[in-house]
């Protein structure tokens, strides 16, 4: 599963950098990066993106490329755009992402973060509730 820190960037990374790191951090190479999008983006484009060579990609690009990171289209494309983490609402980002790995995971994967959710939902109850009795 994708990190949350992962989607969380440096004020002054751009959209080179971001793509360098995360690709770096998944230990993808170009080629796994191509494969994982569906051959919707080539290696020389990615390679030109890392390198600052392409800073203005489409729409199309980016959602393939995104892909290929399995990283949320509206998080790269607010990478691209140069909109800061603040501006964005990352725990509804989160819940996406985390929402779209429920989806498409293996029933005893998704039985496991089920029951993951349901023990972090009920500890943030209790500290809620031992919050507010102060």
């Amino acid at each position: 599963m994708l990190s949350l820190l992962t989607m969380v960037r440096d004020s002054d990374e751009s959209l080179a950098v971001f793509v360098k790191r995360v690709r770096e951090e998944k230990g993808l190479s170009l080629n796994d990066v191509v494969r994982k999008s569906g051959y919707a983006i080539s290696n020389a484009y990615i390679s030109k993106i890392e390198n600052g060579e392409s800073i203005n990609p489409t729409p199309k690009k980016l959602k393939a490329l995104s892909k290929g990171l399995d990283l949320p289209f509206k998080r790269l494309q607010q990478v691209a755009e140069g909109i800061e983490d603040d501006e964005v609402d990352f725990a509804d980002s989160a819940l996406k992402l985390l929402y779209e790995k429920l989806r498409t995971a293996a029933p005893e994967d998704r039985r496991f973060l089920e029951a993951s959710l349901q023990v972090l939902t009920e500890w943030a109850a209790r500290r809620e509730e031992a919050r507010v009795r102060g």
